[in-house]
C-alpha cells in the first residue's frame, strides 16, 4: 500500500529510482532473495534489539511496520518510530529538518540503551 501510495515522484522515490538503486547493488539477479538483504524472509530470530526510524511518506514504510511486527513477534525488542510528514531521506537534512536531527538522536539513543544491557 504505502508503494502505491507514496511510490511517485511526487515523493521523490519512484519505482524506477528503487530498480536503479537494486541494479546496483546487487552482483546478480538472485542475490535478491539472500535473507541478508530479504530480511522479512530470514531468520530475524538472530537479530539485536532494533530502532526503526521510518518516514511517513515513505514507499517502504510498509516494510518497515512488517519488520517491526516479525521482530516483536520472534520476541526481539524493537521501538518502530515513523516521522510525520517527511520522505524516505528526510535523514539527510538534519541541518535543516528538526525531525532528522530528532531520528538521528533517538537512532544514537536506542543504540547506548543496548550497549549499557
Amino acid at each position: 500500500m504505502s508503494w502505491e501510495k507514496y511510490g511517485s515522484i511526487d515523493f521523490d522515490f519512484t519505482k524506477q529510482d528503487r530498480d536503479f538503486y537494486l541494479d546496483n547493488y546487487f552482483s546478480k539477479p538472485n542475490d535478491a532473495l539472500d535473507s541478508r538483504f530479504n530480511i522479512l524472509s530470514g531468520n530475524v530470530s538472530l537479530l539485536p534489539p532494533t530502532f526503526i526510524a521510518a518516514a511517513e511518506c515513505d514507499p517502504l514504510l510498509d516494510d518497515s511496520i512488517s519488520l517491526h511486527n516479525l521482530l516483536k513477534k520472534n520476541k526481539i525488542s524493537s521501538h518502530l518510530e515513523i516521522y510525520s510528514g517527511v520522505l524516505h531521506s528526510f535523514i539527510q537534512y538534519s541541518r535543516i529538518l528538526d525531525k532528522a536531527t530528532k531520528a538521528i538522536y533517538s537512532g544514537s539513543k536506542a543504540l547506548r540503551e543496548i550497549m549499557l544491557v
